[in-house]
């Protein structure tokens, strides 16, 4: 851990976890990071630290707020608050905490360590002042005893007293006399020469402490001012305290603090000349070209110069004594064996023991070809003659001999080393390949050929890609030159886990690998080409693809949304099928007819009598208008029955449509309109939300129009997270549940990710369980499984993105956000657009906040 100021960090694990990351490269040591507000205040407790980092919107128990207001409170630990992106002001209560800072996310690392120093010292500078005030008020409390004893002590005493009463001096003391000249009389208190301020100023009325005292019965203490008598005409500095007395009077004791001001003015004079004199051998210190290093009596390192590190190549103060000579290189002039810890002249210094010319041979990763250095050690005494430590004082002596070695073992030690870095490199199982600056392949190992499928060729790096078929992981788009691990090493850059794919005749099938690159150089300037590191994923690759399948029981929450929403459809189309069955059934027009038909034929034979002379015959007529009347009703009732049933058949067709293309999606990334994706996702859930009265919305307008993604297993995560919101504000019980049941999907850019929120005005999240909805089988529900919300996640985090729950509590609603990260998402050749089509501009995006 650091040995710097040690910090708490009170924050949500993805901040505290980010913090904890970068706080120690800033020369801080996290003593603990906690994400609940009573947590931090016990690790205060208990840990005691320097600094406390505080997210002030911690929810629970004891919010981020009033944790804050406690640690400072009860430990006198300094705060400092998170402030989250896109907050304007810090809230009264935080303000009412008085906290040391304030630090607005996202915050640069200088910025963060400017801030922190700041907090550090501004508390370091408040205990200074509380520290003075109770010196001050320890003095004021002697003054007021010396006060009480005014007039037994007042003629012994070496402050000069005066009391006044109608504006002429009752008393003297000998000490006033002597300060103020032996003949002061009762108005000589403001003699000619006058009273001034400390820097010369004419000293006012309102501020004379004696006339504050007899006029407006005001005490003062501690009033420092000049007074300049015939006695003194060059001033006499005073430290002057008052008190009234009844009437028009007053009472004031000052001491001659001339001396005093004189002492200190020469002390900061001092002061001045030890820091230039102390600069300037710090100055000294680090131009002299040896090497030197103070150390105390437990070997710890307290001084080095420039020169040492310069030197040695490598500076590590917390190394253990005892495995100095493993930490540093250091050893024989043979180069060869390891110099024992214990002899080291700085071990030695620090026993005692002087040393003079002592040669060893460095090597390490700062200094790989090495360096002779001749060292003088000296113990160190105090003024009593008792050891304190030790120093050495070390210079570069290796030029001349190790060039005189070199010309004797060049040839052994190269034709050694070629051996043995042939065998190495042709036993590893991993790739090695290795370029030179000017991008020619200078090695190719036998794993590197054999995973590769092809050795070294004399192709330059704008070949590299076609020649060796170089992809990404989807197999399918081809890297850039500019992006290959290999190339990026030569520019100097590391690469780590680079997941890749090769596919060139003499591996038709494809082979996935995982790259790691580095530049080679001795030196941060001193760049000689790169290599690159290549293991053979391909078995777990296809591991991988297995196991996904294996998470297919975690589209059972789909399957089951699907069945329910066709059982819905089906049961429409049920009801309308029976319709038209009943109606066929009981069909009344058929019935009339045919009793019409009845009467008729009856008549065959004087037909025209019947239907003009006949009573009954005359009603035919009117009786057929009315027929076809109804017949009209029934057949528009029958075909209106017929288009719903016709409408159910289609959506059932849609919806089966829908859910065969998430059993149909490979692992295949591919570019999709992002709104259209959503919709298309969200079909087989149309059933179920109007079913509930569920109001559904898609915003889009702050992301890109398209996106590049697995796109059947984004449907199936967008599925479980909106069935997951439909549940939850089906748990929220009545009078409680809202009056609209809405449920929002807001896709925006947020820094380097796409985020996608689920929002819902459901029954919420306990804050106990926000960390467990996404574990396999955690299902509050009697019918649930518990493998949705893990189906999605699994999704998100093999992604490479975040996805977590944002609640208030029960009956407060969630928001449960995915973070996809933009480089894994957006499409390359395919520019930012917002939905209306003008394009994104940078700002936007990394101007984009969070949403509730």
């Amino acid at each position: 851990m650091p040995s710097g100021p040690r910090i708490v960090i009170a924050a949500p694990d993805p901040d505290a976890a980010a913090l904890r990351a970068r706080l120690p490269g800033l020369g801080y040591a996290v003593c603990a990071a906690v994400g609940c507000g009573r947590r931090a205040v016990a690790e205060t407790a208990r840990l005691r630290p320097a600094l406390a980092l505080i997210d002030p919107g911690l929810a629970g128990e004891v919010s981020g707020i009033d944790a804050a207001a406690r640690i400072g409170a009860r430990f006198d630990v300094p705060v400092v608050f998170l402030i989250a992106a896109g907050t304007e002001e810090l809230p009264p209560a935080a303000r009412a905490s008085a906290p040391f800072g304030c630090a607005w996310q996202p915050c640069a690392d200088r910025q963060l360590q400017s801030i922190l120093d700041t907090a550090l010292s501004l508390h370091r500078r408040e205990a200074a002042l509380l520290e003075r005030a109770w010196r001050l008020e320890r003095d004021v409390a002697e003054l007021r005893d010396d006060a009480q004893l005014f007039h037994t002590v007042i003629d012994a005493t070496s402050d000069g007293v005066v009391a006044s009463m109608n504006g002429k001096f009752r008393r003297l003391n000998a000490a006033a006399k002597s300060i103020l000249g032996s003949d002061a009389r009762p108005c000589d208190w403001k003699p000619p020469y006058g009273l001034f301020r400390p820097d010369g100023a004419p000293l006012p009325d309102e501020e004379d402490p004696l006339t504050r005292a007899r006029l407006h019965g005001e005490s003062a203490d501690g009033v420092e001012i000049v007074a300049r008598t015939p006695l003194n005409p060059d001033g006499v500095w005073l430290r002057v305290n008052a008190r009234p007395l009844p009437g028009d009077g007053g009472v004031i004791a000052f001491r001659n603090i001339t001396e005093l001001r004189t002492t200190e003015r020469g002390l900061r004079q001092r002061e001045d000349a030890f820091n230039r004199q102390a600069n300037l051998m710090k100055i000294v210190f680090n131009a002299i070209s040896e090497g030197v290093i103070v150390a105390d009596t437990d070997g710890k390192y307290l001084i080095h110069n420039a020169a040492m590190e310069r030197i040695i190549g490598v500076y590590r103060p917390d190394a253990d004594i005892s495995r100095r000579s493993e930490t540093y290189g250091i050893y024989y002039p043979d180069g060869e064996t390891l110099y024992p810890s214990r002899e080291l002249p700085i071990t030695r210094a620090i026993r005692g023991e002087s040393t003079d010319d002592v040669v060893v041979f460095i090597r390490n990763d700062h200094r790989p070809d090495g360096v002779y250095v001749s060292i003088n050690g000296r113990p160190l005494y105090d003024e009593a003659g008792a050891l304190i430590g030790g120093v050495i004082v070390f210079r570069d002596v290796g030029r001349a001999r190790q060039e005189e070695l070199e010309i004797t073992r060049t040839t052994k030690a190269l034709r050694k080393q070629t051996r043995a870095m042939e065998a190495v490199l042709n036993s590893l199982s991993d790739g090695v390949v290795v370029a030179n600056m000017k991008g020619e392949l200078t090695l190719f190992n036998r794993s590197a050929e054999r995973i590769v499928g092809i050795g070294l060729t004399d192709t330059g790096p704008d070949q590299w890609q076609e020649r060796y078929g170089i992809f990404y992981a989807d197999g399918e788009t081809p890297m850039p030159v500019d992006e290959l691990p290999l190339t990026r090493a030569i520019r100097g850059e590391a690469s780590d886990d680079m997941e890749m794919f090769i596919r060139n005749p003499q591996v038709p099938d494809g082979v996935f690998i995982n790259v790691s690159g580095r530049p080679m150089q001795d030196g941060p300037a001193d760049l000689r080409g790169g290599v690159i590191v290549i293991h053979d994923v391909t078995e777990r690759v296809h591991a991988e693809q297995a196991l996904m399948q294996a998470f297919a029981q975690g589209r059972m929450e789909v399957v089951d949304t699907i069945l329910h929403n066709i059982g819905n459809a089906i049961n429409s189309v049920s009801i309308g099928v029976g319709t038209v069955r009943e109606e066929l059934r009981r069909n009344a027009l058929l019935r009339r007819f045919s009793a019409l038909a009845q009467a008729l034929e009856a008549h065959r034979g004087d037909l025209a009598a019947y239907l003009t002379g006949d009573p009954q015959g005359r009603k035919v007529a009117p009786f057929i208008r009315a027929l076809a009347a109804d017949a009209a009703a029934w057949n528009e009732r029958m075909t209106r029955t017929v288009e719903r049933v016709k409408n159910r058949v289609a959506h059932i067709v849609d919806i089966i449509n829908t859910q065969k293309s998430f059993h149909e999606g490979t692992t295949a990334r591919k570019i999709v309109n992002l709104r259209q994706s959503i919709n298309g996702a969200l079909k087989v859930l149309a059933e179920s939300l109007a079913s509930r009265g569920i109001e559904l919305r898609v915003d889009c307008a702050r992301a890109p129009g398209e996106i590049r993604i697995e796109e059947s297993r984004f449907h199936q995560m967008l599925v479980n997270l909106v069935k997951n919101a439909m549940e939850a504000i089906d748990e929220l019980a009545q009078p409680a549940a809202p009056e609209t049941r809405r449920i929002a999907v807001d896709c925006y850019l947020q820094n380097e990710f796409l985020v996608i929120d689920v929002v819902d005005n459901g029954i919420g999240i306990k804050d106990d369980r926000q960390r467990m909805i996404f574990t396999a089988g955690y299902t509050t529900k009697k019918d649930g499984n518990g493998l949705g919300l893990h189906s999605a996640a699994n999704f998100v985090i093999a992604s490479g993105g975040r996805i977590y729950p944002l609640s208030g509590g029960i009956g407060k609603g969630t928001t449960m956000r995915v973070m996809l990260r933009r480089s894994s998402t957006l499409p390359e050749h395919v520019p930012e657009r917002t939905e209306n089509g003008s394009a994104l501009t940078a700002g936007a995006s990394a101007g984009a906040g969070r949403r509730a």
